[in-house]
């Protein structure tokens, strides 16, 4: 019985997340207990975009921590949250001016880069003050009263020729449960006024 149930938890483990599974075959069913033999393969997916900055000036922004999919966006995987409770996570993100086939970074200071965080709060988008949790939180629609916030933190900044921020996500969650998904906020960073050459 014992043996049973733990093959139904598993089979409704495996197939509740979308986990790849095959049946394993009987091989021996003369020894007890049997013995079962069988594969399964699980599929493997590279994505990217190959870009040449040769003669062009070009912004580079990656996401170093909590890289969502496809690597143009930093992803905040909650997971379950009890009501009440609150989750916090962080991701980092890097940015820099390069150009040349070599990709050789060019000098910028802080009057030449700017670095801001919107987050959508009540349907009104604003920009966050670095240090501090989004003013309006969001009100997330699945789980009624709860709500996320983020924060560009005190220590994000120019790092010699490259920026590197870090942004919290934090979710205190209210009254009753349900899934959420929110897309509202983003980094913006800008370049104003930039002295380089181009290098070919």
């Amino acid at each position: 019985m014992k043996k049973l149930l733990l093959g139904a938890l598993l089979i409704v483990g495996a197939t509740s997340f979308g986990a790849v599974s095959s049946e394993l075959k009987v091989t021996d069913d003369v020894s007890d207990p049997k013995k079962y033999s069988g594969s399964g393969s699980l599929g493997l997916v590279s994505r990217g975009e190959v870009v040449d900055a040769t003669g062009k000036i070009m912004l580079i922004i990656t996401p170093t921590v909590s890289a969502g999919a496809d690597g143009t966006s930093l992803a905040f995987e909650h997971g379950q949250i009890l009501v009440g409770g609150s989750s916090e996570l962080t991701g980092k993100f890097e940015a820099k001016v390069v150009t040349g086939a070599n990709n050789e970074i060019i000098p910028i200071t802080d009057k030449e880069l700017t670095v801001k965080l919107y987050a959508e709060g009540n349907s009104t988008v604003s920009e966050t003050t670095q240090g501090s949790y989004s003013a309006n939180p969001i009100n997330l629609v699945g789980p009624t009263g709860s709500t996320l916030a983020y924060q560009l933190t005190n220590d994000s900044g120019l790092q010699g020729n490259i920026y590197r921020g870090t942004i919290l996500s934090k979710v205190e969650a209210k009254n009753t449960a349900g899934t959420f998904l929110d897309r509202t906020g983003k980094v913006v960073v800008e370049v104003t006024n930039l002295s380089a050459t181009p290098q070919s």
